[in-house]
């Protein structure tokens, strides 16, 4: 579960510098008058920013569900104590 955790993180921080770098180039391309450029390059950092969130996000969800599994099968499929109290 704790890996499940570190993929939504990478994912998220992968994207950040995406759109670090997107933005970048925007600005750049405006400081030379390419306004066409600018916008290619803030478009092409936020799909980098959508797509890495989503892919770690999506890893990370499977990792936890699959270790919440793992421990329900772990205690036989039960999931109250096995004293019968909630």
């Amino acid at each position: 579960m704790g890996k499940g955790g570190e993929d939504v993180g990478v994912g998220v921080a992968k994207g950040t510098g995406d759109l670090a770098k997107g933005t970048g180039g925007a600005v750049g391309n405006l400081a030379h008058g390419d306004v066409g450029g600018a916008g290619a390059s803030l478009g092409k950092g936020a799909g980098g920013l959508g797509k890495n969130v989503a892919v770690g996000t999506g890893k990370g969800v499977g990792k936890v569900g699959k270790g919440v599994f793992r421990e329900f099968k772990k205690r036989g499929g039960r999931s109250k104590r096995q004293d019968g109290k909630n």
